[in-house]
């Protein structure tokens, strides 16, 4: 277990919810799962996370949206990693410049997202 270590999956599809916290899990993470972008900023408000896993297209605030509101109204420095279906370089451009900081599609592959983990030096089980 990684204690101190958090990670927010925002999410709106529950399989994909229970899949990305399946291999969480898997790998020792505690997490916390949400269901849009208003319920992170909720949650973001009251837990400290390590990281955030930002689905784009969800109800309510996407995670475009959400991205901007971490990044210019709460100066958030944490990593913020775009989950999507969307694969073309235009999509991932825009993620990054909206403050993510990096990009993962749906989708998500076990090794791809283990690698993104390793990427950013966040403990890896």
């Amino acid at each position: 277990m990684h204690s101190n270590f958090k990670i927010l999956i925002v999410e709106d599809n529950l399989m994909n919810q229970k899949l990305v916290g399946y291999m969480l899990s898997d790998w020792g993470y505690e997490f916390e799962a949400c269901n849009n972008g208003k319920q992170a900023i909720e949650k973001i408000q009251q837990t400290a996370y390590q990281l955030i896993l930002m689905d784009i297209q969800m109800p309510e605030m996407d995670g475009y949206e959400t991205t901007v509101y971490l990044r210019e109204k709460l100066l958030l420095n944490i990593t913020i990693i775009a989950m999507t279906a969307q694969t073309s370089n235009d999509e991932k451009n825009k993620c990054l410049s909206l403050g993510m900081t990096d990009y993962i599609s749906k989708p998500i592959q076990e090794a791809e997202l283990e690698s993104l983990i390793a990427k950013y030096n966040l403990p890896v089980a």
